[in-house]
């Protein structure tokens, strides 16, 4: 059930040609939809009177497994013709899902970071959902609204390891969970650099597993926990 305070989630519905999804089309228009409200530096969204920004390299396809062909196998696009080239790769990591099928023939060092989503299989639903990122994040900070469940977690950023080859650092990742849409924003903070500590997006998704369900209702119990015993409540 989407909330009245969330925009609709039928973008792909408003290129329909002839019965069909001009792909190439939706997906521009989307990107737009990325830079604007989530690159938007005259108009950055706040939280905790800070800066969520993204983050992210530029996707340039030079990834060696990439060149192999191993992760471009695509229904929408393929490498000779790629909606995603010279985009951030965060803008593909949204709008895309994790291919099960590619991840598992990859070494396992890579099976969790980002080059396991170079690009991923497109995803309707997920791009349809792009407007609700920034949406959530304004909607909890002005209203606190409580249909966003809030939590937070320490977590390892094995990227900055393996960018820096020095020891894992930590970084605070926290959760804007509606779980009537089945929907999560994450952003994080890095606490290893206090002078570059902006919030930047991490991810945002459809959650649609049990597992996942099961993962973020344990964290929000966690977290929840934490908090009632920091202000003494029992």
């Amino acid at each position: 059930m989407i909330k009245d305070w969330l925009p609709l989630n039928n973008m792909s519905e408003l290129f329909i040609n002839k019965g069909k999804i001009d792909n190439e089309k939706l997906i521009e228009y989307a990107y737009g939809i990325f830079k604007n409200e989530l690159m938007n530096e005259q108009n950055p969204i706040i939280f905790n009177n800070k800066k969520v920004i993204v983050n992210s390299p530029i996707f340039k396809c030079n990834e060696k497994f990439v060149k192999k062909g191993k992760n471009c196998n695509n229904t929408i696009f393929n490498c000779e013709n790629c909606y995603y080239l010279n985009k951030e790769e965060m803008f593909f990591h949204i709008t895309s899902n994790r291919d099960e099928n590619i991840i598992k023939n990859l070494k396992s060092k890579y099976r969790n970071s980002r080059k396991s989503r170079v690009p991923g299989l497109f995803s309707y639903d997920r791009l349809n959902h792009i407007r609700w990122i920034r949406k959530i994040i304004n909607e909890y900070t002005s209203n606190n609204n409580s249909d966003i469940l809030y939590f937070e977690d320490i977590v390892e950023n094995e990227e900055f390891y393996k960018r820096n080859n020095e020891n894992m650092p930590k970084e605070k990742a926290i959760y804007f969970y509606i779980k009537e849409c089945q929907f999560i924003v994450i952003i994080g903070q890095n606490l290893w650099d206090k002078k570059q500590n902006d919030y930047y997006l991490k991810s945002a998704y459809i959650v649609n597993t049990d597992g996942d369900e099961h993962k973020f209702e344990r964290l929000y119990l966690k977290y929840k926990k934490r908090q009632e015993k920091q202000s003494g409540v029992s």
